[in-house]
């Protein structure tokens, strides 16, 4: 039911669908290691999402393909209703009006076939149930996020920025993934025992976004580079603490040319409207009133100390009289807070000594 197979001119099959699986489990195909199915990035899109599900070690396992891997689901059960598992090969009870089907909200669901509704309906729910762990014990919330729940970052963490980097402790949580990726995966923890270490681990590498720290158990310190579902732990019971990466601010103003303090200035072209700007920007800089050239989205109103900052040492750089500009190293000082940019500035930039 359902394989596509491709034959040479010799009739020999080259290629078949049930050796390279979607997100479907079909009646007749076979799912073992290194084979797995992947789930599409929303239910009304066909493209390939983050989660997967396949047989690892024996065991029926589904995570989200980060880097490295974060497992929410593994069983060695082998005893399921309409699948056969024997610990290396995972295939449905024949059955040609059901399949098995990896959903974009990571549960596995067999799929049974209603006669009389001529539909589609779920027979049952392969991994963990949401009523078991919660609605955010699976990855997916990062698809299908309600509004009024979770939180959104609003400063990007910057690589250039590791000086502004902290971490957030977020008490009584505890993480998705934290048991799963215990028992199967080992490269996402960090060896050391204290949490002191465990948190100068993630700070010093710019990848990591987040750590969850348990107080008792031989694996203590998990470092993610990807952070998806964080859950309330039951009050403390499992003893685990998640803290979440924040940068809280940033020398580095970001963002794409609705975001930039100036515009590009064309000194060839005299009536250019750039030329303009730069009499405004001198006026303005008199008048102590910089801000009001600055874009008024939400990321720049939020650094307008940095950005002040920025058009100050970019008018320092600009002083018509050479000898009043400052060396590179010099700026690159300024850029990270270690001395101050020159107050007395002549703002009249195209003008010679």
């Amino acid at each position: 039911m359902g394989n596509i197979v491709l034959f040479d001119e010799r009739k020999r099959a080259i290629w078949q669908y049930f050796d390279h699986p979607t997100d479907p489990l079909l009646p007749g195909q076979n799912l073992v290691s290194r084979q797995e199915l992947i789930a599409s990035v929303i239910a009304s899109c066909w493209s390939r999402g983050l989660l997967s599900f396949t047989v690892l070690n024996g065991s029926l396992v589904s995570y989200a393909a980060t880097k490295p891997p974060q497992y929410y689901y593994a069983s060695h059960y082998r005893n399921y209703t309409h699948l056969r598992f024997d610990g290396h090969t995972l295939s449905l009870v024949y059955f040609a009006d059901r399949f098995l089907k990896l959903e974009h909200n990571g549960h596995l669901r067999v799929y049974n076939f209603d006669r009389d509704e001529l539909d589609w309906k779920v027979e049952s729910d392969i991994c963990v149930s949401e009523s078991n762990i919660g609605k955010c014990g699976y990855p997916m919330a990062i698809y299908g996020r309600k509004a009024d729940l979770g939180c959104t970052e609003l400063t990007s963490i910057s690589c250039d920025s590791l000086q502004y980097h902290s971490l957030l402790e977020l008490r009584d949580t505890t993480y998705f993934a934290f048991d799963i990726s215990f028992q199967i995966n080992s490269s996402i923890w960090f060896e050391g025992t204290k949490l002191d270490d465990c948190k100068t681990a993630c700070l010093s590498n710019c990848s990591c976004k987040a750590v969850v720290w348990a107080v008792t158990g031989r694996k203590k310190c998990l470092l993610l580079n990807e952070v998806f579902s964080i859950m309330d732990n039951g009050e403390g019971r499992d003893r685990t603490t998640v803290f979440l990466k924040v940068q809280n601010q940033s020398p580095i103003i970001s963002g794409g040319k609705n975001s930039r303090p100036f515009k590009n200035l064309d000194w060839t072209q005299a009536d250019e409207e750039d030329v303009h700007l730069l009499s405004v920007f001198r006026r303005k800089a008199e008048q102590e009133q910089l801000m009001d050239m600055v874009d008024k989205n939400e990321d720049m109103q939020l650094h307008r100390e940095a950005v002040t900052e920025m058009m100050s040492l970019a008018a320092w750089c600009l002083q018509g009289d050479f000898a009043k500009r400052p060396s590179m190293s010099l700026v690159v000082k300024a850029v990270e807070g270690l001395v101050t940019v020159e107050t007395n500035l002549n703002y009249n930039f195209t003008s010679l000594p």
